[in-house]
């Protein structure tokens, strides 16, 4: 029996989608018009990190790596001793209050007068997980509010001691005026004890973009349209 080919078209492109890891999430919206990613396995040293993923018709995203105290830096795919990676393709251990930071563009240009983007994430990382000593990293949106803010965390793999973590955070930042974002992951700050560092192996940003009136534009619409008709009744 032949078996219509049309029937695998789905699997076909579940299995041909780019990943950085053996579990990285897809929103439901992913590949839809407007809609960027970007992904950072850190595969090289170099500085800044270039995203080894990048769909976004709006341009490339950029990327630095602030090396805090004590941080290791660099964790080399050749180093079988290294912490490099739950697929050993590369991480970065940041040191004590080292970050990773990325911007992506958004949209062509920022939205019109009048009006704001609402801007739908799922931001993706994965990171070693050795405390006290290493640490998950925290999320900084760097000024924007992020709304219905949903995290999970689930193990990915480990290195035969200690597990590879992947952190899911999803929701959307309202009244975003300009036609980018920038978000960064932390290393955590303590005051006293153990001063931890964070391993961070993979990076990922997904954005939607929808356009938002503000109140003001819609309420004077409508005045207009009661005045005209107003009008049209008196004459």
């Amino acid at each position: 029996m032949k078996i219509p080919t049309a029937l695998f078209a789905p699997l076909l492109a579940l299995a041909s989608l780019p990943t950085l890891s053996a579990s990285t999430p897809l929103p439901s919206w992913y590949g839809e018009p407007g809609t960027t990613r970007q992904g950072f396995r850190f595969s090289t040293s170099s500085q800044p990190p270039v995203p080894e993923i990048s769909e976004n018709p709006y341009g490339t995203a950029t990327s630095q790596v602030v090396l805090g105290a004590f941080a290791a830096g660099y964790q080399s795919p050749d180093d079988e001793f290294a912490t490099n990676g739950v697929l050993k393709d590369g991480a970065w251990d940041l040191g004590v209050a080292g970050s990773f930071s990325m911007a992506c563009k958004i949209a062509a240009s920022a939205p019109a007068p009048g009006e704001t983007y609402r801007v739908d994430f799922l931001i993706y990382a994965v990171y070693y997980l050795d405390a006290p000593m290493i640490q998950p990293p925290w999320l900084d949106t760097l000024g924007l509010t992020a709304q219905d803010l949903a995290v999970s965390t689930e193990t990915v793999g480990d290195d035969g001691f200690r597990p590879y973590v992947g952190k899911t955070w999803t929701g959307y930042f309202s009244g975003v005026s300009g036609d980018g974002i920038s978000v960064a992951v932390r290393v955590p700050t303590v005051t006293s004890g153990t001063k931890p560092t964070s391993v961070l192996d993979t990076f990922e940003v997904f954005t939607r973009v929808a356009v938002v009136p503000e109140p003001a534009v819609p309420l004077l619409a409508g005045l207009t349209a009661v005045f005209w008709i107003v009008c049209r009744k008196r004459s």
